[in-house]
């Protein structure tokens, strides 16, 4: 349970750039010992100004040591953050997106990407959690964390592609392909969060004037996408 609330105070950066790391682990420790929350306000790869307001501290009721705090954060001049997840989803989906550019067009290596992409997600599924929480070991929380949600990450990957990708037969399916092993290899949760993102997919699909075997073809991927999102009964089709 959250303790009641005496008082906040915001630690703020004393240097500019990127949240390299945050060292969550320790920072809940450090909150354990002095009997306090953290709500972290930035989160890893963000880019901070020196006097951003990095966390604050709530329940305090000491003084407390600014420097233990900031040393649970690692900022750097380089944006290659450890735990940001959105930068390495967004680095290959440029990557794809330059691909399928018409003055390249290279579809191959979309979809090479969009299987990078599928590795990623099948890893990030199985350690996702929606918690913002973090607790000490008698349960108490101590630190607060906002995350994206794991359709916010999805969106992410995959919207632009489907937005430049979407006449290419090779590329759609390599998406579809992607959210298909993505949900096999997944919890409940997962699998719904895939099948609900893959309406947004196929209402794309739907504006497309597919040829009679193109149609077939991409149906049947949708076919085997239900039944790995679990979905008896259920069908999104390309009509």
């Amino acid at each position: 349970m959250i303790l009641g609330v005496k008082k906040t105070i915001q630690i703020k950066s004393i240097k500019q750039g990127y949240i390299q790391y945050i060292e969550l682990k320790h920072l809940t420790t450090l909150a354990s010992k002095l009997n306090v929350i953290v709500k972290l306000e930035k989160a890893p790869g963000e880019y901070v100004e020196a006097d951003t307001p990095l966390l604050t501290v709530i329940n305090h009721n000491q003084t407390l040591e600014h420097e233990k705090f900031l040393h649970c954060l690692f900022i750097t001049n380089d944006q290659e953050s450890i735990q940001d997840v959105k930068l390495g989803i967004q680095k290959l989906s440029e990557i794809a997106l330059r691909a399928i550019s018409p003055a390249i067009n290279d579809p191959e290596t979309a979809i090479n990407c969009i299987e990078q992409l599928t590795q990623v997600f099948i890893k990030l599924g199985k350690s996702y959690s929606s918690s913002p929480y973090y607790c000490d070991e008698a349960g108490r929380i101590r630190v607060m964390l906002e995350k994206p949600s794991f359709m916010d990450y999805l969106y992410k990957a995959f919207y632009q592609i489907r937005h430049y990708g979407k006449e290419d037969v090779s590329v759609m399916s390599a998406v579809i392909k992607a959210l298909t092993v993505i949900a096999e290899t997944n919890r409940s949760a997962i699998k719904n969060d895939v099948w609900v993102f893959s309406s947004y997919i196929v209402e794309g699909l739907q504006k497309e004037e597919w040829l009679k075997m193109d149609k077939e073809f991409l149906n049947q991927l949708l076919k085997n996408l239900a039944k790995a999102c679990e979905k008896k009964g259920a069908s999104m089709l390309i009509e």
